[in-house]
């Protein structure tokens, strides 16, 4: 894991002493750390933060059919020469209509329906953050969340395992 994302740091004390004057005869909680005290206890205290580590195993592709139509219609028209040429700019014009995401360990399966339903009520719940008082909106958003939540648990590991969007070599 980068340094950036793991925090380890010693604490001699949980609640910390502080130098209130000039005089360096407190101890603050640096100096006090792996000090012997003349007991059989030493005061040492450690926290370790860490983001938790997922391994990348692959990347899955999803495509919003209804957008593709919408976009090809702002760009020009394509003018067939060769079957390659015109199936490459399909494949650029697609790209712009396909999301990535990103597949691990944790989350070994992506379906592209709970995870459209999750980004639709994202959008509604920024939206209902400007207009705090609109109450069928808040109502779509409660009625959405449940929704998801019913199709999450219908996804079971039985379904997920013959599921067309399962990309191969993927762990079952």
């Amino acid at each position: 894991m980068p340094p950036s994302k793991t925090h380890i740091y010693h604490q001699g004390d949980p609640a910390p002493t502080v130098k209130a004057s000039e005089d360096r005869t407190s101890l603050t909680t640096p100096a006090a750390t792996f000090q012997n005290l003349g007991s059989d206890h030493d005061i040492f205290f450690t926290v370790i933060l860490a983001k938790d580590y997922s391994a990348y195993v692959a990347e899955a592709k999803l495509t919003y059919c209804s957008k593709f139509p919408v976009r090809r219609e702002t760009l020009p028209p394509i003018e067939i020469e060769s079957i390659e040429e015109s199936a490459s700019e399909v494949m650029v014009d697609s790209k712009g209509t396909a999301k990535k995401v990103h597949l691990t360990k944790r989350i070994p399966h992506v379906d592209p329906r709970l995870l459209h339903m999750w980004e639709v009520r994202r959008s509604l719940i920024r939206r209902w953050k400007r207009q705090r008082n609109n109450r069928k909106l808040k109502k779509r958003i409660g009625s959405l969340t449940e929704e998801a939540a019913w199709y999450a648990v219908q996804l079971s590991p039985e379904k997920l395992a013959h599921a067309p969007w399962r990309v191969k070599g993927d762990p079952q």
